[in-house]
């Protein structure tokens, strides 16, 4: 997740609504770093993947760029922990 998208997208399935929500600025493929997937299940698997998702937490990041000017970006992350299915 990235200044563009809130709390309330993670762990959202990506669907018609969820494209629909997305502020115009955003890529729907998340291609510029707006968002991540994890695919827990579909017609590959033999199972579905059982996870858990963690707490969101906010990182900021400062950057220096050449010309002098500074900028920070807060991330949000949530770590995923689960099991992969066996067969």
């Amino acid at each position: 997740m990235t200044e563009h998208l809130d709390e309330r997208y993670i762990e959202r399935n990506i669907d018609d609504s969820f494209m629909k929500d997305l502020p115009e600025n955003v890529d729907i493929c998340g291609e510029n770093g707006e968002h991540h997937t994890f695919c827990h299940d579909g017609p590959i698997f033999s199972s579905p993947v059982t996870y858990t998702l963690e707490e969101p937490v906010k990182r900021t990041y400062t950057f220096k760029f050449k010309d002098g000017r500074i900028r920070e970006f807060s991330k949000l992350f949530a770590n995923i922990s689960g099991q992969m299915p066996q067969g």
